[in-house]
């Protein structure tokens, strides 16, 4: 079970771990830990399984700078959580300030970034002309954003956002406003 996000999801599965105990949920210190180059994650799952990947593990399966920046994560959670209900209040921000624009589709997210999309024009007799055109709207608003001194992500069909700051994601409202108008 992924809760790679739980830290700004506050939804978790661990509570049930004793009732399926063939169930292993992985989390990570990517995120809200901020050490994504360092690939460093844990498992949570019942004793008997643990005992068994244990058995399988690599003895070097993770570099010691990787460890130890870990280590340090962990000594300073406190000050590394703390960012976290700011987080959360300026993505829902982030959300009901995107959603205003007709143009844009915006997911529900319980994570540290947004996703949207332009909505295909339905005035478009071709779906696929339509998704084309969304397209190269998402790489346009991309690449002014970029321009302009923001980066996003354009995946999976549509845009990533990353909740920042309230200054930065004022400006990034504040510079997709500009450009869909």
């Amino acid at each position: 079970i992924d809760e790679a996000y739980f830290e700004f999801s506050q939804n978790t599965l661990a509570g049930k771990l004793h009732q399926h105990p063939n169930w292993i949920i992985l989390r990570t210190f990517s995120k809200a830990f901020r050490l994504a180059s360092m690939r460093v994650g844990y498992a949570i799952a019942h004793p008997s399984l643990t005992a068994a990947l244990e058995k399988i593990r690599l003895p070097y399966n993770l570099p010691a700078f990787s460890q130890l920046a870990a280590e340090f994560a962990l000594a300073q959670r406190q000050l590394l959580l703390a960012v976290i209900p700011e987080t959360i209040s300026e993505r829902a921000k982030l959300i009901a300030a995107l959603t205003q624009h007709q143009k844009l589709q915006v997911w529900p997210s319980a994570a540290n970034f947004i996703y949207l999309r332009v909505k295909a024009d339905d005035s478009l007799r071709d779906s696929s002309a339509s998704r084309n055109l969304a397209e190269q709207e998402h790489k346009q608003i991309m690449e002014q954003l970029k321009a302009q001194g923001t980066l996003i992500r354009h995946t999976g069909g549509g845009l990533r956002i990353t909740v920042g700051s309230p200054e930065e994601n004022q400006r990034t409202v504040d510079r997709i406003s500009g450009i869909l108008t």
